[in-house]
């Protein structure tokens, strides 16, 4: 699947595919650390494990 926007995803599964093929495709330019950081004042950190997890990242 290819995603244009976020605001075409149908469902909550399609959204998150989106999600995890961006990382996947970007995974070269992310800051890990950047992200857990957020992750965790956001309190995301389990859904943002399981998404590096998901795409075999970090």
């Amino acid at each position: 699947m290819r995603c244009i926007s976020l605001t075409h995803c149908r469902d909550v599964d399609e959204t998150v595919e989106c999600i995890l093929g961006v990382l996947k495709a970007r995974r070269k330019i992310w800051d890990f650390d950047y992200l857990r950081l957020w992750s965790n004042y956001l309190k995301l950190t389990p859904e943002l494990e399981k998404a590096f997890d998901e795409t075999n990242l970090a």
